[in-house]
């Protein structure tokens, strides 16, 4: 009974946050545009990148180490973790802004599509969203998943307030952007200071044990950088091959997308807990036949807003986005297959196949890649929702295979 009320309550702080998420990107839409809104989705998509670049997937590597240590060694290994996961922000984000710095300077980011303020602000957002993905999971592994699922519905509802009065003192994208930033900084406030509760103030991490997390997390961190490029890179084509408009149409769906994660994500918040908490093995006793029926409820629900799709879009968005009808098919079906890949991944994390994940994401990433530069210049956006959906279902594929193979590794166990 623990399992489901760590997932209730995950899933009822994450909906709110989503809840929020989704207003934000209506109001968005309907007052930047589909021009608007395709700057700021190009944007975020290149910032995104750099922070999955330079997250190293050390979070994954702390769960996995707290996870499989013994009772009396969990604290200490979480607050070397801590001091890891800091040591490494600090430093990726002082190399980032270094290197955004100088090309400012050799002005080469001068005639870019994307107005330098604007980016000026993505690079400010850069610590903030790394934060967000270590302390997600760092609070996951010491048991306090509860604190995260706070810090991020806060988070969220300061931007959409921030969102609320800046866009309609007319600020646009940088408005958007500045209410972004205010709640990513709120958010990371909050879940820092249960970490210093906890832990204690973070240590510089000792080169012994950031070489180590390095190492271990290379492994894995070409599944993360692989996964961007196979699911993320997207937006980026359609905005470069087809225009910065249909970018916006098209990135407002899988905005759709990620809205509906928020139960298979909250799923997998709770699996890295609990799996931390009690090993792989004690984890998938608990968890195999939730997601049996757990797939049987996200498939409902994505033929249900398909079928309702001209009424709930027009609505939402209005005529602007009238081509979303075309693509939200495609995409509710890809949020399908990517919903089964999210709640399995904690069991791959937790029994260190890492290489595995790496070699899958990285095959996905050189077929999204080639896709792409195929069939966006052909049929724009409708092109890289089919590509997307193509990735998905490969993943999900594999990890129906991989289900069966744990089931029957359990039951033979």
């Amino acid at each position: 009974m623990k399992l489901y009320g760590q997932i209730a309550q995950t899933a009822l702080f994450r909906i709110l946050a989503v809840f929020c998420g989704v207003v934000f990107t209506v109001m968005t839409a309907r007052l930047l545009g589909p021009e608007g809104r395709g700057l700021l989705a190009t944007l975020v998509t290149l910032v995104s990148g750099i922070c999955i670049a330079f997250h190293f997937s050390l979070a994954y590597i702390a769960v996995q180490r707290i996870g499989s240590a013994p009772p009396a060694d969990k604290h200490r290994l979480s607050q070397v973790a801590f001091g890891v996961l800091t040591t490494v922000l600090l430093l990726s984000t002082v190399i980032t802004w270094t290197v955004f710095a100088l090309l400012v300077a050799a002005g080469q980011l001068n005639s870019r599509a994307i107005p330098l303020p604007i980016l000026c602000l993505g690079m400010i957002l850069i610590p903030f969203l790394l934060w967000e993905g270590y302390s997600s999971l760092l609070l996951g592994a010491i048991g306090r998943l509860d604190a995260d699922n706070k810090a991020v519905f806060a988070g969220k509802l300061l931007t959409l307030a921030g969102g609320v009065l800046l866009l309609s003192a007319g600020a646009g994208v940088v408005g958007a952007l500045l209410a972004t930033l205010a709640g990513a900084c709120f958010s990371a406030w909050m879940t820092l200071l249960v970490l210093v509760r906890e832990l204690g103030l973070p240590r510089p991490g000792r080169w012994a044990d950031v070489r180590a997390y390095l190492h271990d997390g290379a492994k894995l961190h070409f599944n993360a950088v692989a996964t961007f490029l196979s699911l993320g890179v997207d937006v980026l084509f359609v905005a470069n091959l087809a225009s910065i408009g249909s970018a916006g149409v098209y990135q407002v769906g899988t905005q759709i997308v990620s809205a509906l994660m928020i139960i298979p994500a909250s799923m997998a918040a709770v699996f890295y807990s609990r799996t931390a908490a009690v090993g792989y093995a004690a984890g998938w006793t608990e968890k195999h036949r939730l997601i049996v029926w757990s797939m049987l409820v996200f498939t409902a629900t994505a033929l249900a807003l398909y079928q309702t799709a001209s009424f709930w879009v027009a609505l939402l968005f209005g005529a602007q986005f009238f081509q979303l009808n075309d693509l939200v098919g495609i995409q509710l079906m890809t949020f399908v297959f990517l919903a089964f890949s999210q709640i399995m991944s904690p069991q791959w994390v937790a029994r260190g196949f890492f290489k595995r994940m790496s070699a899958i994401a990285v095959a996905l990433a050189v077929i999204s890649l080639l896709l792409n530069a195929m069939l966006v210049p052909v049929w724009g956006n409708v092109g890289a929702a089919l590509v997307r959906l193509l990735c998905a279902g490969l993943g999900a594929g594999i990890n129906v295979y991989m289900f069966l193979r744990f089931d029957a590794e359990m039951k033979r166990a």
